[in-house]
């Protein structure tokens, strides 16, 4: 059964930018008027983490205690695919990332419990994998990563993901690389053993990411063949923490 949303809105953008020197509030209109809310009405007992669209009708949302909602109607109507009281439960983690290839075939990662009760304690991150529109997850977990913070899958088998380990009670940030669809993952090629960057950005087979270089200063690093070989150049300035889009 289709459920609206209330807490969580699907909004579709259209706007364009003002192009001049120094907009005014009577130059550009509020960037509000530009958006539309396609649901509302959503259960209070739901908190959404993360939304991704495969094309302009399918999507999945996902959250806490391992809820995960479907739309075949761009955004209009969710149905609740996976949730802590269904037949073939999964998980009741918190989900707070999602690819998906197709309508199809996609992998949602969840957080690691630390604290808590039941089976999935400590056990570590998990990644969900679907490859029939959510109708059936399989699952594993990896006891020594935190989260998996960020990850993009190039195909069925290779992909890449920014993971968050504990490391003496501070969480730090790895780039990883995957050639068998998830199951395991080696470090990616580059100087820096680790990277305080939360996301990257991707177009085809070129990323791109800025971290801690040598002698902790930024550096912008950037692979054009699916994270197999990395440039890397300093930057001048504090170290910074984030992705540049491509």
């Amino acid at each position: 059964m289709y459920i609206k949303l209330f807490i969580f809105s699907i909004l579709l953008v259209s706007f364009a930018c003002c192009e001049v020197d120094e907009p005014t509030m009577n130059e550009c209109p509020p960037i509000s008027d530009k958006w539309t809310v396609t649901a509302s009405g959503y259960p209070l007992d739901y908190s959404i983490f993360g939304v991704f669209f495969t094309d302009r009708n399918t999507g999945y949302a996902y959250g806490q205690r391992g809820y995960i909602l479907k739309s075949v109607n761009g955004g209009s109507s969710w149905l609740v695919i996976h949730d802590q009281n269904s037949v073939n439960n999964e998980t009741k983690l918190k989900l707070t990332k999602g690819y998906f290839l197709n309508s199809l075939f996609g992998y949602i990662g969840g957080e690691r419990m630390e604290i808590g009760f039941g089976d999935e304690l400590l056990k570590g991150a998990l990644l969900l994998k679907t490859i029939d529109g959510g109708a059936s997850w399989s699952k594993k977990y990896f006891s020594n990563i935190q989260e998996f913070v960020d990850f993009h899958f190039f195909d069925e088998l290779n992909g890449i993901a920014i993971a968050s380990y504990d490391t003496n009670q501070t969480l730090r940030n790895k780039l990883l690389l995957t050639n068998n669809g998830g199951n395991t993952w080696t470090n990616a090629p580059i100087i820096s053993d680790f990277v305080p960057s939360d996301n990257f950005e991707i177009i085809d087979s070129t990323i791109v990411l800025v971290g801690h270089g040598l002698n902790n200063k930024s550096e912008i690093m950037i692979s054009y063949d699916k994270g197999f070989n990395w440039n890397s150049k300093s930057l001048p300035g504090r170290p910074m923490f984030k992705s540049v889009p491509c």
